[in-house]
């Protein structure tokens, strides 16, 4: 419910994503199976920045570890 599941070459074939808000905050999580990996961020506020400053944090977390 709510999962996107794509290929993506860092997560070696397919990776699970689930991203939104309560209105209150905004999470983001990556989970690459294959990599034996999962990501997540939260932000305490919503809106367009939190959910662009997860993203970016995010990023940083897979290119960091994978």
């Amino acid at each position: 419910m709510g999962w996107n599941v794509v290929e993506r070459d860092w997560a070696g074939g397919e990776a699970w994503q689930q991203a939104g808000s309560n209105t209150m905050f905004h999470t983001v999580l990556w989970i690459a199976p294959r990599r034996n990996f999962a990501a997540v961020t939260m932000c305490k506020e919503a809106g367009t920045l939190a959910e662009n400053k997860c993203d970016e944090a995010i990023q940083l977390a897979i290119k960091k570890n994978l």
